[in-house]
């Protein structure tokens, strides 16, 4: 849930590159924020992006992790010029922005990338619909598990001692991600150690048992 695919589109990059504005963040840096009139489209050359917004109360909930490849502020291209959500970066990031008008234009002129851009926002509208279906459909054991499940997908990485997830994310940061407190993610993440589900070695989720962790979203 929420984890975007990394995209290496040679040509969208390339285009990005040449014509984008580039940026360099730190990370946990804010790049815009929900209501911001930029008008921007972003591309990310290097680094993760988290897209979340906030409750009235101040709570958080995290819709997508962007890594390298994927573009966002796509709604800052309608009528508004505002952008609906909240971008920060999870690391070191550098981005490129091409501007609404300019973006217009080139989508004109090359149909080729207003495919590849329809095609990136099917998929993330893929991933809000799963989130929604985990949320009504399962307990908090089967939104995290189908979220490492997700992890493994994007970052699983096969060594010795199990199926290596390349990612740090806090209790917080995956809490986030689920729509959940972190004080119940710590608790099922423990309670899948306990169950020789998973292992975390130095702050990565190594998974041990993935079949066994299904078993949770069948």
């Amino acid at each position: 849930m929420g984890i975007v695919k990394e995209n290496l589109n040679g040509k969208l990059e390339l285009l990005f590159r040449k014509r984008g504005n580039p940026k360099r963040f730190k990370a946990n840096e804010m790049i815009f924020m929900e209501n911001d009139k930029e008008g921007c489209l972003y591309y990310i050359g290097t680094g993760l992006v988290k897209l979340s917004m906030f409750s009235n109360e101040g709570k958080e909930k995290t819709l997508f992790i962007l890594p390298r490849g994927q573009f966002f502020g796509e709604v800052a291209l309608g009528d508004s010029h505002e952008y609906a959500v909240n971008a920060e970066t999870l690391t070191e990031t550098v981005t490129y922005a091409i501007g609404y008008k300019e973006m217009r234009e080139l989508m004109i002129e090359t149909p080729d990338l207003a495919l590849e851009l329809l095609k990136m926002m099917s998929e993330k509208m893929r991933l809000i619909t799963q989130q929604v279906k985990d949320i009504v459909f399962y307990d908090i054991t089967g939104r995290l598990a189908s979220q490492i499940y997700t992890f493994y997908e994007q970052f699983g990485k096969q060594t010795e001692g199990g199926i290596l997830i390349d990612l740090i994310l806090t209790h917080q940061e995956i809490a986030n991600l689920l729509g959940a407190s972190r004080v119940t993610v710590t608790k099922t993440l423990k309670q899948f150690q306990e169950e020789g589900l998973i292992e975390i070695v130095n702050r990565k989720i190594v998974i041990i048992d993935l079949s066994q962790l299904m078993s949770y979203i069948r």
